[in-house]
């Protein structure tokens, strides 16, 4: 051990980078309770103002399909001009007077609807951004463990799930977006510490390389076969995750449950992610990456079925649990299968285009017209709806495990 800190590190930990290992795990914590205090929360708190579902998912559908552009954007960005450390001061230190407007403007529909948007539009690319920033920090400063991190923003979103809906449903919604600044002011000062990491996509004048265009970096990944596969299978599985994330209070109220029983439930569901994203570095070396991620695709038909199937609030709160086999498999696989088969220099900006354009065709599915299916079918017909899809898109990445992966030049 003495040798060890001699020689700079202790139990793999660089001693050198020790300030990345504390305040990246930080970072993701505060970052993803700030997010689980406007997002985790704002369709109860639209609908206590008294919008009906079928507008906030019209405005949850806007959210998305304007980040179908802003997101991919966000990432190249990230990738070949701004550096992800200052871009992610900026996107915290905007969503503190944005979040802050929306109970200011919540009588009026239209810039309700605005400040919804906007703050969406700030927050959602953090998460692609935030993890591919996470994973070359281990590549270019050693001893960060990416499954680790990863798992702390689960539980900080977990934390805040169930320390504030038992707080709101003492002291009501209308106090969130206060919470949600303060939240958000303790993300900036946890992101200041951390190492900036070299852009992927840089220029390089002096090996004379150029760097990839935003243009060029969609051609690329509109020709590779498994990547496009990938896209497709994953589009049909978000759609219904986007649905059951989303109308989750609506299926808690049908079984007669309160705000703070849902904050339970989005508790349990971001509590069961921790084990399999911390774990993943050991299983990750046990499996194939592609292997690990058909898994966790395959889980989402689980998800749903057990949504579909739970009696009471308790079994749906129960249900929630199935999100660590699923999602919670997800996440870290896709950083890993993503750098597996494209180019590194837009790898960022391939899982931001995965969050932005299905996450924009699943929210009108998902959320518009899911909350149309939802108003005239009821709820659980629409929940049928989603297992059958999350089965499809399972099906669609298993037959790309069969396709020849595309090879690039670096």
């Amino acid at each position: 051990m003495h040798s060890d800190i001699i020689s700079g590190s202790y139990r793999g930990i660089d001693m050198k980078n020790l300030k990345n290992n504390i305040f990246m795990p930080l970072y993701f914590f505060f970052y993803n309770a700030a997010y689980c205090l406007s997002f985790g929360f704002i369709v109860s708190y639209l609908n206590m103002m008294g919008y009906e579902s079928g507008y906030v998912g019209l405005v949850m559908t806007l959210c998305a399909l304007l980040n179908m552009v802003v997101q991919p954007l966000f990432g190249y960005i990230s990738e070949t001009f701004v550096p992800t450390k200052y871009l992610m001061l900026f996107i915290c230190g905007l969503a503190i007077p944005v979040g802050y407007f929306i109970p200011w403007s919540v009588g009026i529909p239209v810039i309700v609807a605005a400040s919804v948007v906007l703050l969406a539009l700030l927050e959602y690319p953090g998460f692609p951004i935030s993890d591919m920033w996470s994973v070359k920090l281990g590549e270019h400063f050693g001893a960060i463990n990416f499954g680790f991190v990863r798992s702390c923003g689960s539980l900080g979103y977990a934390l805040a799930a169930l320390l504030f809906g038992e707080i709101f449903d003492i002291i009501g919604l209308e106090y969130m977006f206060l919470f949600h600044a303060i939240l958000h002011g303790i993300t900036i000062l946890t992101i200041i510490p951390i190492s900036k990491v070299p852009l992927a996509n840089k220029r390089d004048k002096t090996k004379e390389k150029s760097n990839i265009s935003m243009l060029q970096a969609l051609k690329i990944l509109s020709h590779n076969k498994k990547y496009m596969m990938f896209l497709a299978g994953f589009m049909f599985i978000n759609i219904g995750m986007r649905f059951v994330s989303s109308f989750y209070p609506v299926l808690i109220d049908l079984k007669g449950g309160t705000v703070g029983q849902m904050g339970t439930g989005i508790f349990l569901m971001a509590l069961s992610e921790i084990p399999f994203i911390w774990g993943f570095n050991k299983y990750r070396k046990w499996f194939k990456i592609e292997h690990i991620m058909l898994f966790g695709l395959s889980m989402f038909t689980v998800r749903n079925l057990s949504m579909l199937l739970a009696p009471n609030v308790f079994w749906l709160q129960m249900a929630q649990l199935t999100q660590g086999l699923s999602y919670g498999v997800y996440v870290p696989s896709l950083v890993y299968y993503m750098s597996s088969i494209t180019p590194k220099k837009i790898t960022t900006t391939a899982i931001s285009l995965i969050g932005g354009l299905v996450g924009a065709i699943a929210a009108v599915m998902g959320n518009f017209v899911g909350g149309l299916v939802m108003e005239a079918f009821g709820a659980y017909t629409s929940v049928k709806i989603c297992v059958g899809l999350s089965t499809l898109g399972a099906l669609i990445f298993f037959a790309s495990l069969f396709v020849k992966k595309t090879e690039y030049e670096e």
